[in-house]
């Protein structure tokens, strides 16, 4: 309740308040409250609760409150910028002066800012003059997210305190410096302990008691086989392998994305449903209408985010693209009259006493016998050429290998296939050898020459129980010899870790 007798602005503003909100109070019918209420703005008011309490003998109390008994030493902590005093933060909204303006005019007892950081500054000398003996203040160098911080503004006014100094700084001890460490008073010092030399490795390659390829078995106890992407990690860092083999890869937790992975995972999907085996080549309007509709479809299987609005740019984009490759496809397969054999086509063999499996993209056959096996590539032409050139491209190669074995899945001879790479962003073919049936293939010869010289030579280290570790910098030269991008020395930090020097032979 308030006095009536008592004529300040509280009791003021609640007679205002009244006046404003009697019209809207009709005697019988119901209340609108958060009409009133809306109109009103009331507050409630708050109380700071002192905290007074000791542990083992040591006063704690904060920096907004009043010290409550004396002590023989006291230690400030934080003693940076914006506090000790505390600052208040200026309005965003009114200014100072319009502030104090409305104050006046409402007769509102509000503390302008320089009241505010007075009484603070009242408070603190309070706080520093319970101290009988010494007083630490401790400034932080850096803050929490390594950010370099500054004493208190305060320190200037503590600096006129003394007579024989002649700027603040000099009452700072830095305890990184040995000298201004020894004089600090009272300050407990760790005791020196012996050390050591860091422990050196010797970067040897590993060597083990086992066929390495005999290590991961099927339920019938046979080695399970490889795979070509597999060896291509193989051929690029032994040691990623063996990690990849055994699950001990690193496991980093990834954001969502529509990476190249995922990309190319549905546009094989498809290309699956929309060139079947036996079906109708189709045309550019049903390719154009039913796109969109299988990426959807392939979408709920491995990138069911991509259907949310949120990722509606990078889905047309992805529907745009596929479309123009489809549409490319279509027309090369028309004009050569090929004839689909099969899709996602399963395969297996064996490679120098290791067994293999994988699956081929798509098998065509060309008039005259002559078959074609196509791997999809959601990438351009120039991230696959270098490795062609250079001999180390392997993929295409293993599948036709296995495809060409008896019962592979093709009738026909080594020499009457061929391997075609398709790069969907740039719609470019590129194949081992030249064809007068598919004139807009660009041909390389010998693509896998030096590839099976070193999986030859990969295998038999593992059927030894041996692992060669790479060296520093093989994420460099690895690119320029084989034209291979070495992605396989990112799968964990222990690759680098433990790799031979960059001088050191094998």
């Amino acid at each position: 309740m308030v006095d009536k007798q008592d004529r300040s602005g509280a009791y003021k503003t609640a007679v205002q308040a009244v006046e404003i909100i009697r019209p809207y109070i009709p005697l019988k019918t119901p209340i609108d409250w958060p009409l009133l209420l809306k109109m009103v703005t009331p507050l409630h008011f708050t109380q700071e609760q002192t905290a007074n309490f000791s542990q083992e003998g040591i006063a704690i109390f904060t920096e907004n409150e009043m010290a409550w008994r004396p002590v023989k030493q006291l230690f400030v902590l934080g003693f940076v910028d914006g506090a000790y005093p505390q600052q208040k933060l200026k309005s965003t909204f009114f200014l100072e002066e319009e502030k104090q303006q409305l104050a006046k005019q409402l007769d509102l007892n509000w503390r302008s800012v320089e009241q505010y950081n007075h009484l603070k500054r009242e408070v603190f000398k309070q706080q520093l003059s319970i101290a009988s003996d010494l007083i630490n203040f401790v400034i932080p160098l850096n803050g929490i997210n390594g950010d370099k911080l500054a004493a208190s503004a305060s320190l200037d006014y503590i600096a006129q305190l003394f007579s024989n100094i002649s700027s603040p700084d000099e009452l700072i001890k830095n305890l990184d410096i040995v000298a201004e460490r020894a004089s600090v008073k009272g300050l407990p010092a760790a005791k020196k302990i012996k050390t050591s030399a860091d422990r050196t490795m010797d970067i040897v390659d590993l060597q083990f008691d086992m066929d390495l390829l005999d290590y991961r078995k099927d339920k019938k106890g046979k080695a399970k086989p490889e795979s070509p992407s597999g060896f291509e990690t193989l051929m690029v860092s032994p040691l990623a392998w063996l990690f990849s083999r055994t699950h001990i890869e690193s496991k980093a937790w990834e954001i969502q994305e529509l990476d190249v992975m995922t990309m190319g995972s549905i546009a094989h999907k498809v290309f699956e449903l929309l060139f079947e085996k036996g079906k109708t080549m189709p045309t550019v309007n049903k390719i154009t209408k039913q796109i969109p509709l299988f990426i959807e479809q392939a979408a709920l299987e491995s990138a069911p985010f991509l259907n949310t609005p949120e990722w509606h740019i990078e889905k047309t984009l992805l529907v745009q693209e596929t479309i123009e490759a489809a549409i490319v496809w279509a027309s090369l397969l028309k004009t050569s009259k090929a004839e689909i054999v099969a899709n996602e086509m399963a395969l297996t063999g064996v490679i120098y006493g290791c067994a293999i499996r994988g699956f081929s993209d798509c098998v065509f056959k060309l008039p005259g016998n002559e078959y074609i096996v196509v791997d999809y590539k959601k990438t351009k032409a120039q991230n696959r050429i270098p490795r062609m050139e250079k001999g180390y491209d392997l993929q295409a190669s293993l599948y036709r290998k296995m495809i060409s074995r008896k019962g592979g899945g093709v009738d026909a001879t080594t020499k009457q296939i061929s391997v075609m790479y398709y790069t969907l962003n740039d719609q470019e073919i590129l194949m081992d050898k030249a064809n007068d049936q598919l004139p807009q293939a660009r041909a390389y010869g010998n693509i896998d020459e030096h590839a099976l010289v070193l999986l030859k030579q990969r295998i038999s280290e593992l059927k030894g129980g041996k692992i060669k570790l790479n060296k520093v910098g093989d994420s460099e030269t690895i690119g320029k010899e084989t034209g291979i991008t070495p992605y396989a020395l990112e799968n964990s930090p222990l690759i680098g870790k433990f790799s031979h020097a960059a001088e050191e032979t094998e």
